[in-house]
């Protein structure tokens, strides 16, 4: 298992179970739950998001990392491979939608998203649910949830705290895949040990 995994069950896990136990806090003792509930909803989405991101951004790194760590010759040329492997990364400044993450990875002459889905047969419907999840959290961080409901943009149409949970649950399961799939390719490219 990556560092970045294990941080993702680490700390991220603590972090989103905390807004899990505010949600079932305010539900349970606030007589204005439904309207404080649904921003609590907002900010759970946005932060299962940023997690997950942090997650692909460090696994990302960390096959670097793994490449750089076994190139023959001279070390500042090692260096170079691995500050143009995360140059421009779309993690580092965009969503980890699909496609984003198709391209960064794709830097390692590696197909995602195929291995992703070949890994578990429950990645296909996943993928489908990080790609609501980035709508949603687009409409939560620039403040335009009414006008892309009206405009039919977002699935599912309402945000409950259920969907916050399948969402995490679908991130949860794509990022062991991503480790696996990764660490494979990391041996097929000649690290013994990615991590």
């Amino acid at each position: 298992m990556s560092v970045a995994l294990e941080e993702w069950r680490g700390a991220s896990a603590r972090a989103l179970d905390e807004i899990e136990s505010l949600h079932r806090l305010v539900e349970e003792t606030s007589e204005t739950a439904p309207a404080l509930t649904r921003q609590i909803n907002y900010a759970y989405a946005a932060l299962t998001l940023a997690h997950f991101q942090r997650y692909c951004r460090a696994v990302h790194t960390e096959a670097v990392d793994a490449l750089v760590a076994v190139m023959p010759g001279p070390a500042a040329l090692a260096r170079v491979l691995g500050g143009v492997m995360v140059e421009r990364r779309f993690l580092d400044r965009g969503n980890p939608t699909p496609s984003n993450l198709d391209q960064d990875f794709m830097r390692f002459r590696f197909k995602l998203w195929p291995n992703v889905e070949a890994d578990d047969g429950r990645n296909r419907r996943r993928k489908e649910k990080l790609t609501q999840l980035c709508e949603w959290r687009n409409a939560i961080a620039h403040g335009d949830i009414s006008h892309r409901q009206a405009a039919g943009k977002l699935v599912p149409r309402e945000l409950d705290f259920d969907t916050c949970r399948d969402w995490r649950r679908a991130l949860e399961g794509l990022a062991i895949s991503i480790d696996a799939v990764m660490a494979t390719h990391c041996r097929v490219l000649g690290c013994s040990e990615p991590w």
